[in-house]
């Protein structure tokens, strides 16, 4: 993970340029910056072989860099957008105007600093890791928001099948709790019913068991009634006892 080549340009014009080592990396960073629009501001990259072009534009000026195919693009323009920030800070008002490499002297060693730091300092890759993170879920949402959007019908739809499935929850809370008190009801019944039917069955066993239809064999059998024994007392000197009437 490499950053090989990084230059400022305004336009076509090289303010500033770093290189590690040798090779043709200007000529082509200078093809590449005459077709570029540095009033627009924009990003992109260019692939050229196995290396990588990539630039942001902003207000005029062109930080573009060159890395190897192993370099995460979001990494490069990470650089960028640190080189950006130094380059506004440091020559605002002043680069509108210079000539060619008027800052390579002075600024050359920031680029070749930040090059270093990006490409082997684990740290610049981890806080851009959060970074990346932040911008993918950024990313993310738009593309949804666009999309429905995009889907007018499609959200009047949902919104009508979500009132649909309230009524519907409605309908059924209301139709549970009438089968609950039908059912309550029901077993009620029921147990009426069982009752009524148990008092029957012993009554008729009764009924039957003393006798239809006067339970006469239930009734208890009444005990003779007649007078009273009257005791006749025996006359004197006969020997006898009194006897009982």
């Amino acid at each position: 993970m490499t950053i090989v080549y990084s230059c400022v340009a305004r336009g076509n014009i090289v303010l500033a340029e770093y290189y590690e080592v040798r090779g043709n990396y200007a000529t082509i960073a200078t093809m590449l910056l005459g077709k570029i629009d540095a009033r627009s501001s924009a990003r992109a990259s260019y692939s050229y072989d196995q290396y990588f072009f990539n630039y942001i534009a902003d207000q005029g000026l062109i930080f573009m860099c060159m890395c190897d195919s192993a370099t995460k693009t979001s990494l490069s323009f990470r650089y960028l957008e640190d080189l950006r920030n130094r380059f506004m800070t440091a020559y605002s008002g002043r680069w509108a105007d210079a000539p060619a490499h008027k800052f390579n002297d002075e600024f050359s060693r920031t680029l070749s600093q930040q090059m270093k730091y990006f490409s082997t300092n684990p740290a610049a890759d981890k806080v851009g890791q959060i970074k990346e993170q932040i911008d993918q879920t950024k990313e993310v949402l738009i593309q949804n928001i666009d999309k429905l959007l995009e889907r007018g019908e499609r959200i009047e739809l949902l919104v009508e099948k979500t009132a649909l499935l309230e009524g519907e929850a409605t309908t059924f809370k209301k139709t549970a709790v009438s089968l609950k008190r039908h059912l309550w009801w029901k077993n009620v019944k029921l147990w009426l019913i069982i009752i009524g039917v148990v008092i029957v069955v012993i009554f008729l066993i009764v009924w039957f068991s003393c006798g239809f239809p006067d339970f006469k064999n239930c009734k208890g059998t009444p005990s003779p009634v007649g007078p009273a024994p009257v005791a006749v007392a025996s006359p004197p000197g006969s020997g006898t006892t009194g006897m009982l009437i």
